[in-house]
């Protein structure tokens, strides 16, 4: 599932009972800097970290294990990495805060309630960040991949391998996961893993369009017949 070396890495962290938690816009999670927001991890040992994160908001929602994930087969997927997280991560510090302090707990609601929060963390890409992403060249022979937890498409030319700073990083994200919402036809009021969500990810889109003009995902806003028939049977099967 991810490398040895990556298993170590987030075994090997310390927990540090004085750090303060940020919020990931495009996750709808908090996440402390002592859980290896800056470890060296590779592409897939920082998957498998966000992945976890992600699963830990559904324990913090107190949603049952049928409604984790973004699509109806994701909940077995979740279940499984983390499930995979406790046996071979167990001393990694997230497991230590599986229940929210009321001071941490208020934050988080406030992340989820306020759209107006989440619309002032959408200018903080840096213009490096914008740079690299309309530097990026559109290649028409890469073929896609699938994102499970995210339910999206990505192609490698899009930025995936490309050095982002974290917030750039998720602004990138962002734009795979509204370009699938598209992909999908769902409504801008669906857009997204919560009810103030769509106002979220249609200001991204839109600052997206204006300042990233270049990327090369904006050319794949329509799926050709192979790419909409990979796309569906990704999102139906849990075992794709």
């Amino acid at each position: 599932m991810i490398m040895e070396e990556d298993i170590d890495i987030l075994n090997s962290l310390h927990y540090n009972e004085n750090a303060k938690p940020g919020f990931k816009i495009y996750k709808s999670c908090l996440v402390w800097p002592d859980e290896g927001l800056d470890a060296p991890l590779s592409r897939k040992g920082r998957n498998f970290l966000s992945d976890l994160w992600e699963i830990r908001t559904f324990i913090y929602q107190q949603l049952p294990h049928e409604k984790w994930g973004v699509t109806l087969q994701s909940w077995k997927y979740c279940t499984e990495k983390w499930e995979f997280g406790l046996k071979n991560v167990p001393n990694w510090p997230g497991f230590k805060r599986l229940e929210l302090s009321e001071i941490d707990k208020k934050y988080l609601n406030r992340c989820l309630d306020d759209p107006e929060f989440r619309k002032k963390q959408i200018m903080m890409v840096p213009k490096m960040d914008i740079d690299i992403l309309n530097a990026l060249h559109y290649d028409e022979n890469t073929k896609p991949n699938f994102e499970f937890f995210k339910a999206c498409l990505t192609w490698r030319d899009e930025g995936q391998d490309v050095p982002l700073s974290s917030e750039g990083r998720e602004f990138l994200v962002d734009l795979w996961i509204t370009r699938s919402c598209i992909h999908r036809q769902l409504p801008h009021e669906k857009w997204g893993l919560d009810p103030q969500s769509w106002q979220y990810f249609t200001k991204i889109w839109e600052f997206g369009l204006k300042n990233v003009p270049n990327w090369p995902g904006f050319k794949r806003i329509e799926l050709s017949e192979v790419d909409k028939k990979y796309l569906n049977e990704c999102l139906d099967d849990p075992n794709f």
